[in-house]
């Protein structure tokens, strides 16, 4: 390949974890960090436990400490072991995190007088999930911690070759499986989550269980550390809310059968009582509770005007600072509730035009940030048509500018950041620049950069993302976004490559720098080459999805066309996974491509659908559910499998297609076989690529296959839309 960006430029990056990747110190003058490389090999565990006992997405993390006043980082790993989870005690002297160092998931110590590193204690923890982040009671002499539970070991790794005599038998139906639910031993999905709450004296080293025989997804301490609530499975979607006195002395039931996705709450400030709200996959509204310390139970808003099923599991409800009121969050709007009268108000009125994810508020705080100003506080929105973020001051008045709105991803400072009464600090990206940790003074809205995650990508000149807007199925107004060539020239038309998926894409990648929707590309390699590269909106809502994801792909390449951005003589299609379906889809509908790439496509979902695994049938409810919505079976709607099926329409294909996949990723390849196998017997102009050894997500392959891919993609398109040597 000549020019652009290659593939180990790519795979040199570092991002930010998701695992609560910043967290402030008191005094606001330190942030601690958590980066994961994303080039990383996890190994294969259909439980994805580590024999640490740690979930397998902390594989490769780091811990970095950064001085806000002058830039200047300290590294907390060591050597190849895993730090992530990082938290600081009230008084600002320890940051309690997760570390496998010794070959077990532990807390460990950063001692910030002394800059020695040291285990809490012995035992080994339990965290199986991004939000089970470590408390410190208000003393920062002893942490809240989930202990691994007497009895509970990380699941063996199966043994790679079976022996010749392994027999599989699968009967239909099935036999009848009872369902597992907390209080019955074996091992079954939510088993991974097991532990014993426990409290860990930094101290004396020594840890003690508050409980066990428990399941606990979110837990917290009171704010006078007299508590700690525990939201613990009890069936699935179902919750009970757990009170265990920090001393030992009581363990209460405060409510059952609560229905949740996540189990997320949060403590009043005067540790009184308990905010949550419901969630329910039937349909019902979900409702606002609050219950005391003595169980009873206050239902403040019972979803008849507005539901807040559809937010959980996004940050819980706030308090006020005098805890007289109750902030929530539904439908995009931000509700205030008075508690001595129930009354529920919507005070984002101010901003109609926005869409608002969620509150600025301190890691593991229970009260919204007022940012200096008493009855105000702070929250992240993003106008609903520019898809522009910015940070508002709500309260007194008129909403107030605090950050004003860009063209950047902002949420990481909402969902996982963390602030002060000065200071928010998170990291930030944009569509033309990757993820760095900002320092943003609320008073002024003054923005510093404080690190340099990939100074190597700060040589590359990189393309600008705008927003497209084209037309839907049913001419209903849709917007996508397009990413330009860095040195884009108006009124010069481009070779462009359309991204599908399939219920993704539109205007949320133009904030990102890494438009990775195909899992096996970061499009700026295209950008960097001259190429446009345009990411469609694309809802699914029609049964014929062929007909649909045909017509909003040309659509969308007309949009760039009368935009002025691309050259209709020189576009190609892309997609992986969905994608690689919706990319296989339209070159049977249309000539309107000069290529085609299809990764770890579907391709007859007769085959797809029917696809036994273990048997256990986990494509049937992707083929007519949440994935590709045929809403009907096979035997209700043959001819509808049969015309959304690619494969079966090889006949009509006119452009060359290149398909790859991974051969441990077998439904899929199976798939892409068939493709290849029709256009093969026509004579038509494909290839086939088999990767052995990979699976689904070509984000994890390794380098040397990546970048064989990468290679065969730029140079399948090079061929044949910019027309580089076609014979």
């Amino acid at each position: 390949m000549n020019g652009g960006v290659d593939v180990a430029t790519f795979r040199s990056m570092w991002k930010f974890t998701n695992n609560a990747p910043v967290a402030l110190s008191p005094d606001g003058t330190l942030a601690a960090y958590g980066t994961i490389p994303v080039q990383r090999k996890l190994p294969d565990s259909s439980s994805g436990i580590l024999p640490s006992g740690a979930k397998n997405y902390v594989i490769g993390t780091r811990l970095w400490i950064v001085n806000l006043a002058d830039g200047t980082t300290t590294a907390l790993a060591s050597g190849a072991e895993s730090c992530w989870g990082p938290r600081w005690s009230p008084d600002g002297q320890w940051l309690a995190y997760y570390s496998d160092r010794n070959g077990l998931a532990q807390v460990w110590l950063w001692d910030r007088r002394t800059g020695e590193t040291q285990t809490a204690c012995d035992d080994a923890v339990c965290m199986t999930v991004e939000f089970e982040q470590l408390h410190w009671l208000p003393d920062s002499t002893h942490l809240v911690a989930k202990l691994r539970a007497p009895g509970w070991d990380p699941p063996q790794a199966s043994e790679e070759e079976e022996p010749r005599s392994a027999r599989d038998v699968w009967e239909s139906p099935p036999p009848e499986v009872e369902q597992r639910t907390s209080d019955k031993e074996g091992w079954s999905w939510f088993d991974s989550s097991r532990g014993d709450l426990g409290v860990i004296n930094i101290e004396s080293g020594t840890a003690r269980s508050l409980g066990t025989g428990f399941i606990p997804y979110r837990f917290a301490p009171s704010p006078d550390g007299r508590f700690v609530a525990a939201m613990c499975i009890a069936e699935y979607q179902e919750f009970d809310l757990h009170l265990f006195a920090v001393d030992g002395s009581s363990h209460d039931v405060l409510a059952r059968g609560v229905p949740m996705s996540w189990g997320a709450f949060s403590w009043s400030p005067a540790g009184d009582a308990i905010a949550y709200s419901t969630y329910s996959e039937e349909g019902e509204p979900g409702q606002l509770v609050v219950v005391s310390l003595s169980g009873e139970q206050r239902v403040l808003h019972d979803g008849s005007d507005v539901s807040f099923a559809s937010e959980e599991p996004y940050p819980p409800p706030l308090w006020s600072p005098d805890g007289d009121t109750v902030y929530c969050w539904a439908n995009r709007s931000i509700y205030a509730v008075t508690l001595a009268t129930g009354v529920m108000e919507n005070i984002t009125e101010g901003l109609k035009r926005h869409r608002f994810w969620g509150f600025i508020s301190s890691l593991g705080n229970n009260t919204v940030n007022d940012g200096g100003k008493p009855g105000t506080f702070l929250v992240l929105a993003s106008h609903w048509q520019s898809n522009r973020y910015g940070i508002f001051r709500i309260g007194n008045g008129q909403p107030e500018v605090v950050l004003p709105e860009q063209q950047r991803h902002l949420i990481n400072l909402m969902l996982y950041g963390d602030s002060n009464r000065e200071k928010i600090v998170g990291p930030i990206e944009s569509g033309s620049h990757p993820a760095d940790l900002f320092r943003i003074d609320i008073a002024t809205g003054e923005e510093k950069r404080v690190t340099r995650l990939n100074p190597a990508l700060e040589e590359v000149s990189w393309g600008s993302a705008r927003l497209l807007e084209h037309k839907g199925v049913d001419d209903e107004a849709l917007r996508g976004a397009v990413l330009l060539p860095a040195g884009y020239r108006e009124g010069v038309r481009y070779p462009t490559i359309l991204s599908l998926g399939l219920g993704t894409g539109g205007t949320g990648f133009v904030n990102y720098f890494e438009w990775d929707s195909l899992g096996f590309i970061e499009l700026h390699a295209f950008t960097t080459r001259g190429y446009v590269v345009v990411e469609p909106g694309m809802p699914r809502r029609w049964p014929n999805v062929a007909d649909e994801v045909t017509t909003l792909a040309q659509n969308a390449l007309d949009a760039a066309v009368a935009a002025g951005y691309s050259d209709p003589e020189r576009v190609g299609v892309m997609g992986h996974s969905r994608g690689g379906y919706s990319a296989c889809s339209v070159i049977t509908r249309t000539d309107s491509f000069r290529a085609a790439v299809a990764g770890a496509p579907v391709t007859n979902f007769t085959s797809f659908g029917l696809y036994v695994s273990g048997n256990e049938m986990g494509n049937w409810e992707q083929a007519t559910g949440y994935v590709f919505h045929l809403r009907n079976t096979l035997w209700e709607a043959r001819e509808q499998w049969v015309e959304n099926s690619p494969a079966l329409y090889c006949d009509q294909v006119n452009t060359p297609l290149l398909l790859l996949c991974g051969t441990a990723d077998k439904d899929c390849m199976a798939q892409a076989e068939e493709m290849y196998g029709g256009l093969r017997q026509l004579g038509k102009r494909a290839t086939l690529v088999r990767y052995h050894g990979e699976g689904h997500a070509v984000g994890l392959w390794s380098t040397e296959n990546a970048q064989d891919c990468w290679d065969r993609i730029i140079g399948w398109f090079d061929r044949y839309v910019k027309g580089d040597g076609v014979d």
